[in-house]
């Protein structure tokens, strides 16, 4: 019982990285396909509540608060409250959510579909970095609702692979598994920001979890296989063969993860 209870803290750890990790791929994905700046009807800058600068302290924040201050209110601006919450996240959990709040409204203001997919991944983080995991699903659904009636595959891959990270991390494991299944239905067919080998490292820690060892280790192979510089995998086989007792090959993948 104690040697599942530290695998179980060994994946919900692991999951919570996958969170943050896979929230980023499609991040940087969607960032570089960004459409044309959309701009409301109305005359160059506007003046907003955050238009009043105060330096922090922080040389990448303050400059981004300095250009937020002045930007017009087009959807570069919702760019930069996403970028100003990424930051926030690691010292200020309240202030990320405050400029989440801001992407969002400002998103739904110029209608701009995109920031609201960034508004959820971005928000879905902070509310698990809270425990609050119901409303990181809530948040996540409604996301995934809105890129299903524009049938946008590579958001809708990139939000279920994230509703399943949740669900492993709650050990609610059948149904992970269907979320990541469909995720990589599509990802296997068009993977534009290299996410599917961070959902194969995931895959692997599920069938571990699950004790169907055989399909573990044939994921961690696929995610080594895929990026063989991501510790990750490396580290998620070395689980599964912990699992099995196979205590030398985990140690090998263990130590590759640490190089």
């Amino acid at each position: 019982m104690k040697k599942l209870a530290s695998y179980n803290h060994h994946i919900i750890t692991s999951t919570n990285h996958f969170i943050i990790l896979f929230s980023l791929s499609f991040l940087l994905f969607t960032s570089c396909n960004a459409p044309n700046k959309q701009e409301v009807t109305q005359t160059d800058i506007t003046i907003r509540t955050d238009s009043l600068f105060v330096p922090t302290g922080n040389a990448e924040l303050d400059s981004l608060l300095q250009l937020a201050a002045v930007a017009p209110v087009d959807t570069n601006l919702a760019r930069l409250y996403k970028n100003i919450a990424n930051i926030y996240e690691y010292n200020d959990l309240d202030l990320a959510k405050e400029y989440c709040w801001k992407l969002k409204n400002l998103s739904e203001k110029l209608n701009w579909n995109k920031g609201l997919y960034y508004f959820a991944i971005n928000y879905q983080v902070l509310l698990n970095r809270e425990g609050l995991t119901d409303s990181a699903l809530v948040v996540l659904n409604e996301a995934l609702e809105l890129a299903k009636k524009e049938k946008d595959e590579i958001i809708i891959a990139s939000l279920q692979a994230s509703i399943g990270s949740i669900y492993m991390s709650l050990d609610l494991c059948e149904k992970a598994l269907e979320y990541y299944l469909e995720s990589i239905a599509v990802l296997e067919k068009n993977d534009p920001n290299n996410s599917l080998g961070n959902v194969y490292y995931m895959m692997c820690q599920l069938y571990a979890q699950m004790m169907s060892t055989d399909k573990a280790i044939e994921y961690g192979e696929k995610a080594i296989h895929l990026h063989p510089d991501n510790q990750y995998a490396f580290y998620s086989l070395a689980i599964a063969y912990g699992v099995i007792h196979q205590y030398e090959k985990a140690k090998f993948y263990f130590v590759e993860a640490l190089k």
